[in-house]
């Protein structure tokens, strides 16, 4: 049977030749990089890990990329701004590589914005270039065998072919996150434990809030505002395989406009 790009092909196994198949039909040969970001419980991280399953190449631009735990890496970075500035640096190492080869997504807040030449140029000036590889070694393995010598260069910006930002109605990302933390919990799994729906709720419209002001502080820049993308897709009524489904159609159809 011929294959289709469906939610039904992309719940099934993603065998070898599915996976060639899918990276031809929505990449076309090209080695396009795109980038998602979005609010909180928009489905960002299980996107990116869908990708990943399906043999695309993707970099999450977060305190992920270290090894130990998040929780100690963001507080280093309150005490030292250069961790936030070098996650972008990598974040846009990341961009050229894919663009250099088979192409890749880029999932973070600020993922959009590094190729805009003013934000380029003020993480550029921020970073020690004589400490990037003392940071690269706290990365963890499979991100700092990729990053490549250039990143102690002067940065420039890379080449982003698509911006995707991810919505979703703050209640549901409320539901959303409770839920899956009741689930891990009852395997000691939980990074949050919630008494109820109303407070997971309250933390996403906190963390939201939080996350627009930190990064309008630090770059001047709304990572909200639907005008600093290419698309925007609105996951509050989405399964997992509905919005990846979305994502893909979205990039073969953008493609398809751009290249030809």
């Amino acid at each position: 049977m011929a294959n289709r790009l469906s939610a039904s092909f992309l719940e099934s196994r993603a065998t070898p030749e599915k996976k060639q198949w899918l990276r031809n039909h929505v990449f076309g040969g090209i080695p396009m990089t795109i980038t998602t970001g979005g609010t909180v419980g928009a489905g960002k991280t299980k996107l990116l890990e869908n990708l990943g399953a399906w043999g695309f190449e993707v970099h999450e631009n977060s305190y992920r990329i270290f090894k130990g735990k998040i929780k100690e890496w963001q507080r280093r970075a309150k005490e030292d701004p250069q961790i936030d500035y070098f996650i972008d640096a990598v974040g846009i190492d990341r961009a050229h590589a894919f663009s250099d080869h088979e192409g890749g997504f880029i999932s973070g807040r600020m993922a959009h914005a590094l190729d805009d030449p003013q934000i380029v140029s003020q993480i550029d000036s921020s970073i020690d270039h004589e400490l990037v590889m003392e940071l690269a070694k706290s990365l963890e393995p499979h991100t700092r065998k990729d990053v490549r010598p250039y990143l102690r260069d002067r940065l420039h910006p890379p080449a982003i072919h698509m911006k995707v930002l991810l919505k979703c109605d703050e209640d549901e990302a409320g539901r959303r996150i409770f839920d899956r933390e009741a689930i891990l919990k009852r395997v000691g799994a939980n990074k949050e434990d919630f008494d109820s729906v109303e407070q997971a709720i309250g933390k996403v419209r906190e963390r939201n809030l939080h996350d627009r002001e930190s990064f309008q502080e630090r770059y001047g820049t709304d990572i909200h505002d639907p005008a600093k993308f290419t698309h925007v897709i609105d996951t509050t009524r989405n399964s997992n395989a509905q919005t990846l489904l979305q994502l893909l159609q979205l990039i073969r159809l953008h493609r398809l406009s751009l290249f030809t």
